[in-house]
């Protein structure tokens, strides 16, 4: 009612930007799309967000998804579990429209910024998992190969957070700091 927009809290922005870092893509207009396979994840990302998300919707059902795979023929070689993909969507604000900055002609460059343990998880969540090594031992990596930068500049951005980080590829691997990984972002 005033002509400015509403203010968004810390937590909303690290939330926001965390996912963009990851699988949310961002409109030029600057709208914001969340997808995820896990509902649940979602439906705390839609009550975090508070009035910066439209809710949690069925984007693309498993098995349509599955059945356009094989007409086109991509990926029929594998045994592929097709899951159900969820999508929260959040509308243009000025600070949506300064993420889309993060696009750039080859690809997103993520390396200016600043991490926190809040944005470190929705990148995790998005781009991340456990990853087994012989069966032994798991570690977190998350996979931001797409990601146009150097590994050194990928490697640079967790020295804050005293964690031995190992980046190779796109790929940021946590060996012996696992547990303090983890701990960080809860």
């Amino acid at each position: 009612n005033n002509g400015g927009e509403p203010e968004l809290s810390q937590k909303q922005k690290n939330i926001i930007t965390g996912a963009v870092m990851s699988d949310a893509s961002v409109t030029e207009k600057g709208s914001v799309s969340i997808y995820n396979s896990n509902k649940q994840f979602l439906e705390w990302v839609d009550k975090k967000l508070g009035f910066m998300s439209y809710g949690v919707y069925l984007n693309d059902s498993g098995e349509n998804r599955h059945k356009r795979n094989m007409k086109s023929g991509f990926d029929v070689e594998r045994d592929a579990e097709y899951k159900d993909i969820y999508r929260v969507g959040c509308p243009t604000h000025s600070f949506t429209r300064g993420t889309r900055e993060l696009y750039k002609e080859n690809g997103k460059e993520i390396h200016e910024i600043e991490l926190n343990p809040e944005i470190i998880k929705l990148w995790y969540v998005g781009d991340g998992g456990l990853n087994w090594s012989d069966d032994k031992y798991a570690y977190p990596e998350i996979r931001a190969i797409s990601q146009s930068m150097f590994d050194d500049e990928l490697e640079s951005m967790f020295d804050k957070f005293d964690l031995d980080v190992s980046v190779s590829s796109g790929s940021i691997r946590i060996y012996s700091d696992a547990d303090k990984f983890l701990s960080l972002i809860g």
